[in-house]
């Protein structure tokens, strides 16, 4: 398989670019500025492009079987309540300058890597599922990730019209080495001596490591079943917060050291330092179901969350 790589040194990107490898896929990789130093693997070839909506693909995308698009440029909007209208409506263009360009090609399948915020805000009452009505407190963030996914739907015309399948992948909160943000903080408050008013906290929260991303978004450009639409995927049974910080310290070799404290005082270990923001958000529910995608793909997480978890901070240990 010919596969165009966008976001290819990104965090996702560099784990999904080794899985491409991996299989022995042939991988037009896009950096926008230049490649790794060191050069690139042999069935690997760098090109450097500055994305923007006038974009030229068309020379790019000859001979290319699927696009895994895992830089949309949307991160810049992490947090922010809004943005300038012409600042997001640009970043939405280019990533439809180039699905546009690749239902003209010969791309088969446009995969293209969401988030669970293109449907949720920070916690949900239920199980969310892709039959489920987007949440009305997206942060600005996901809502422009949902733009973008009604936008690609519309492209994702069946094969046999002459469109391409068009799959969004809504990935929870990504861990492994080499990421930044949450889930970094949350390591380092693990691994500090003091006890943690943290065992109360038997929320379920879906998570899902950089590997088993990778795994699903290379499955989904090998597509075995024709499918197109938004899709949840997850590392497996979520995890509650007091498990979470349990199974890491563990991993870091540090004592167990969480102790039980009443409701009112578990919503004050947001202020804990180092990671108190993301304590606060990582012990309310966040949970998906993956069944849809399983089903589609015929695909399951290579590692369970509790092994990809502990794998990861050995290594981060070392």
């Amino acid at each position: 398989m010919n596969v165009l790589l966008t976001g290819a040194s990104g965090f996702v990107g560099r784990h999904v670019l080794l899985a491409l490898q991996k299989e022995g896929h042939q991988v037009c990789a896009v950096y926008r500025s230049r490649p790794p130093k060191g050069g690139c693997a042999q069935n690997v070839v760098p090109v450097i492009v500055d994305m923007s909506p006038q974009t030229d693909w068309g020379q790019i995308l000859e001979g290319i079987d699927a696009v895994i698009h895992t830089g949309d440029g949307l991160r810049v909007f992490e947090g922010q309540k809004t943005a300038a209208a012409d600042v997001a409506a640009d970043a939405v263009a280019t990533t439809m300058a180039l699905a546009q360009a690749a239902q003209s090609s010969s791309v088969r399948t446009f995969v293209y890597l969401s988030s669970i915020k293109a449907a949720s805000g920070y916690c949900a009452s239920h199980v969310l599922s892709e039959s489920d009505t987007p949440s009305l407190d997206r942060p600005f963030y996901g809502q422009l990730k949902a733009r973008l996914e009604g936008q690609l739907a519309s492209l994702g015309t069946e094969r046999k019209n002459g469109g391409m399948y068009m799959v969004s992948l809504r990935s929870p909160i990504v861990y492994g080495i080499g990421g930044t943000g949450n889930f970094d903080r949350l390591v380092a408050l693990a691994d500090t001596p003091f006890p943690l008013p943290l065992a109360s906290m038997s929320n379920r929260r879906s998570i899902i490591s950089v590997a088993n991303l990778s795994d699903g978004l290379v499955r989904a450009a090998k597509n075995p079943n024709s499918c197109s639409g938004h899709y949840f995927i997850h590392d497996g049974p979520p995890l509650a917060m007091a498990e979470l910080m349990a199974l890491l310290r563990q991993a870091l070799g540090r004592r167990r050291r969480l102790f039980p404290v009443p409701g009112l005082l578990v919503r004050m270990a947001g202020n804990l330092p180092v990671a108190g923001p993301v304590v606060s958000r990582l012990s309310r529910d966040l949970e998906v179901s993956s069944k849809k995608f399983e089903a589609d793909f015929g695909w399951q997480p290579p590692q369970l969350a509790r092994e990809a978890l502990y794998a990861m901070v050995k290594e981060i240990a070392k």
